[in-house]
């Protein structure tokens, strides 16, 4: 699978050729490539990033002192 190279159109973000990728990845799988099939299936069973917990500003030793 050979993909034409991306010009650099000043007008196109990169959100747009990164839109371009995956309609092309999405349009291939549907053609029956199995790597594109394994690829947009990885991205689609992935589970979802996981979100840190923020930390306060304070430590906990600080607030039993206070207390």
């Amino acid at each position: 699978m050979s993909l034409p190279p991306l010009r650099d159109d000043p007008a196109e973000t990169n959100t747009t050729k990164l839109r371009k990728i995956a309609e092309k990845l999405v349009e291939n799988a549907m053609d029956g490539d199995i790597q594109a099939i394994k690829e947009v299936a990885d991205r689609l069973d992935s589970p979802a990033p996981r979100q840190r917990k923020r930390q306060s500003c304070r430590s906990t030793s600080a607030n039993a002192a206070v207390a």
